[in-house]
């Protein structure tokens, strides 16, 4: 897992393009077994199972040992603008004693040389928060976010949203921008019982993820579902879904919130489109899928314009 990013990613260039709100939060939403609270990965969370009870810390600076967002949001930075033509700049040396004596008085040592211009920047001392969204039998869900709310409209909101997404992906490993409007209902629905949802990232990892749990995996099919991902990635998706339980053989694309692409792993099965009930029918197979009133839904076989048609209605529906 990529532990920061040198640019922001396009996914959450296109999450912030479908968000209609002005104010941006950078959260993650992580679905947590009972059996994992333990993991590695989970370390930063300070989380803690007590007689079935989750506790951790709500809200916390991370260390500056961590990595280096981190840092530099505990002790700040400084930028070089190498870029520039250099300027002289007197630097403090100390006080110096008059000849050698300190009875005799002293002066202030400077040093002037040629350096390239640079602004130093305070430390940010953003924290991280978490909260339990729900509990079931199994699992907690844990939405862990940035304590800031930024705003699209702000002149520095590149360099804001850079930060963030970069703190919380190093110290979580996982990010995503939500509308400071989300409701937890809608948090929740990001992480479905029949689907794992997910922003784009590493193309090794994104694969990985939706091919894991599946059986009798030939290099024929493994090569099929990794161009299927890539042609799908192509299209510039705000999300990936990979398919759980009934659904485990299909995987898909979130587009927009009312338009979504489910492709199967098993070569020469159809694409299915679904539009503004897509978490319905995304619980259903796709035999019930297939007894939904037609508007509700496309069904676009594997014939040679496939591709064609989907990219048509994708344009059309953005």
């Amino acid at each position: 897992m990529k532990k920061n990013f040198r640019s922001t990613p396009e996914f959450i260039t296109n999450r912030i393009n479908a968000i209609d709100s002005d104010n941006i939060i950078i959260a993650t939403i992580i679905k947590i077994n009972k059996n994992q609270i333990d993991e590695l990965k989970f370390k930063n969370l300070n989380l803690q199972l007590n007689n079935n009870q989750i506790s951790f810390d709500e809200q916390y600076i991370p260390e500056n040992t961590i990595g280096s967002f981190s840092r530099k949001n505990i002790d700040g930075y400084k930028i070089v603008y190498k870029d520039q033509e250099k300027i002289r700049k007197s630097f403090y040396l100390g006080e110096r004693p008059y000849y050698g004596d300190w009875s005799k008085g002293s002066f202030s040592l400077y040093s002037t040389k040629e350096v390239y211009p640079s602004d130093d920047i305070s430390p940010r001392e953003a924290s991280i928060t978490t909260e339990l969204l729900e509990e079931t039998e199994n699992d907690f869900m844990v939405k862990v976010s940035v304590d800031v709310i930024l705003n699209r409209n702000d002149e520095n909101f590149d360099e804001e949203l850079f930060f963030a997404i970069n703190l919380l992906q190093e110290n979580i490993h996982s990010v995503n921008v939500f509308s400071s409007e989300t409701t937890r209902e809608e948090y929740l629905r990001t992480l479905s019982l029949t689907w794992d949802i997910f922003p784009p990232g590493e193309r090794n990892d994104d694969l990985e993820r939706i091919m894991r749990g599946s059986r009798n995996l030939t290099s024929e099919k493994i090569e099929q579902v990794q161009n299927k991902y890539d042609y799908l990635i192509s299209l510039n998706p705000v999300e990936i879904i990979s398919g759980l339980s009934g659904m485990r053989k299909y995987f898909g694309a979130k587009f927009s919130e009312n338009l979504i692409v489910f492709e199967n792993l098993n070569y020469g099965n159809a694409i299915y489109v679904l539009f503004e009930n897509w978490v319905e029918l995304s619980q259903m197979s796709r035999t019930e899928i297939q007894t939904r009133p037609s508007n509700e839904y496309i069904r676009i076989k594997h014939t040679a314009n496939w591709s064609q048609n989907l990219e048509k209605i994708i344009a059309g529906n953005r």
